[in-house]
């Protein structure tokens, strides 16, 4: 009662051609089956992972033009402001400051 029909198919996986009990059989053993599964999930995850690192970058950089735009409307900013308008640490500010006698004020205290 069994398929006498030989159906050649050439394995997903592996590239090899081997002889197919039915129809659908896609690999040619267990083992690629296997290593093919584990290859999709794998790659699902990467995908996963790099889909949402790209959001998350797109999400920062939306923040921050929205932060820019706030600072320049203003008349006054802090140093941190300005760092972060700079690109640069409040450090650098400081250093910059001192070196090319950038004007500044001191408000509060």
């Amino acid at each position: 009662m069994g398929n006498k029909v030989r159906i050649e198919r050439i394995c997903e996986f592996c590239g090899k051609t081997f002889i197919a009990k039915t129809c659908k059989t896609r690999f040619c053993c267990k083992a690629c089956n296997d290593k093919y599964y584990k290859e999709l999930i794998r790659s699902d995850r990467y995908n996963a992972v790099t889909k949402e690192v790209k959001e998350e970058k797109k999400k920062r950089i939306r923040l921050a033009v929205d932060e820019l735009e706030v600072i320049q409307a203003r008349e006054f900013i802090s140093l941190k402001q300005l760092a972060i308008y700079l690109g640069v640490s409040r450090k650098s500010i400081y250093t910059y400051m001192r070196i090319y006698e950038i004007p500044f004020s001191q408000i509060g205290k």
